[in-house]
């Protein structure tokens, strides 16, 4: 009996400790839906935004923006808690990356959105290399009905650079990074059709 009502005493403490910090957690998001709206509606309508939804980097760049146009309306701490709440509220699920099932049988899709990396020389003087990303062993196309939004390289998981594309572009990009490079390279692109893809130095 003595050991029931121990286990239910505990399982009362983890049920309270467990209901506060999610209601903090709702009172923290709640404050910061406040700020957004105290700060934002000033500007525009809060509906705007609120019609949109973007991943962190977007809600980033378009709230680094309206502080930059009125100085001294939003701290830096602001700006991270609206952008914080934007998210929460109005962001994108993470893109689904496609890669090739079998990389030495790929299929006509694959062949024309698998990013493709080749290793530049090193320059011995710069300490640099070119990493050149073309979209893909047979070229993609760069019509207004489908085209890539952008190449990003990446070493050991990290961005190294990003390069945006429109109709008309050539599919590829080049990366000037210092070397040597001991890490794992990859590349993705983002084809406005098809969506996100990814390839890796073979």
């Amino acid at each position: 009996m003595k050991k029931y009502f121990s286990l239910l005493i505990c399982c009362m403490l983890f049920c309270q400790l467990f209901l506060s910090v999610i209601f903090a957690e709702s009172d923290e998001m709640e404050a910061d839906k406040t700020l957004f709206e105290t700060k934002c509606s000033l500007c525009h309508a809060i509906e705007r935004p609120l019609s949109k939804k973007k991943n962190k980097d977007g809600w980033m760049g378009t709230v680094k923006r309206m502080q930059s146009k009125r100085p001294g309306h939003l701290s830096d701490a602001e700006v991270e808690r609206i952008i914080g709440y934007l998210v929460y509220a109005r962001g994108e699920e993470p893109m689904k990356i496609n890669k090739a099932k079998d990389p030495s049988n790929m299929t006509e899709l694959e062949r024309k959105h698998v990013p493709v990396i080749q290793l530049g020389e090193e320059n011995k003087e710069k300490k640099t290399l070119v990493i050149t990303v073309k979209i893909g062993e047979d070229e993609h196309p760069m019509v207004n009905e489908h085209y890539i939004k952008y190449i990003e390289l990446f070493i050991d998981n990290k961005s190294a650079g990003k390069v945006d594309l429109k109709p008309g572009d050539k599919p590829e990009a080049e990366f000037e990074v210092k070397s040597p490079v001991s890490g794992h390279v990859t590349a993705q692109e983002n084809c406005n059709i098809h969506g996100l893809w990814e390839g890796e130095v073979k």
